[in-house]
């Protein structure tokens, strides 16, 4: 997959991450017709290609043979992991995703996104504490999907909590 920046425009958040948000339908659709392979595949190369695609691992656990799609993810996380070696020697891939993950904890960018956290006047407590508020709410819909585990079966479930995590 590869993502680009539109020059001529400007690109909100959601526009940016629309080629997310299919592999996320498209991966849910493979889930609920038994194609967890292929499923995995997806949600993986997302995964990597940009963080949000990991969370869609959560919904694994809602279908049957949740341990032959663990497996998947172990396989093709491996796979995916060791890609890079066919460009750069063994040694320097440590180096490599050490240099991705501090890219993902930085996470500069030239937009202004509008949302809640640029509100006046509760930015001034907003943005010095966004990191926190994103580990909270993200930890507050974990624990709800957690306490709804009986509706985990229900394809309607699985379909709210895909809506919830292209939400987020």
């Amino acid at each position: 997959i590869i993502t680009g920046r539109h020059t001529d425009r400007k690109q909100s958040g959601a526009e940016d991450c629309q080629h997310f948000y299919c592999i996320f339908l498209f991966s849910y659709s493979l889930l609920e017709r038994n194609k967890g392979f292929w499923a995995v595949l997806l949600i993986m190369v997302s995964g990597l290609t940009k963080i949000y695609g990991i969370f869609s691992l959560a919904l694994l656990v809602c279908y049957p043979r949740f341990w032959r799609n663990a497996g998947y993810v172990v396989l093709t996380g491996g796979v995916l992991f060791l890609l890079p070696a066919l460009k750069l020697p063994l040694s320097g891939l440590i180096p490599y995703y050490g240099e991705w993950l501090n890219a993902l904890a930085v996470h500069q960018s030239d937009q202004t996104y509008e949302s809640l956290f640029y509100a006046q006047p509760l930015a001034e407590w907003l943005l010095p504490n966004f990191r926190v508020l994103q580990i909270g709410s993200l930890a507050v819909l974990a624990l709800l999907f957690l306490v709804s585990r009986r509706k985990w079966d229900t394809a309607a479930f699985r379909a709210q909590a895909l809506g919830i995590l292209m939400g987020w």
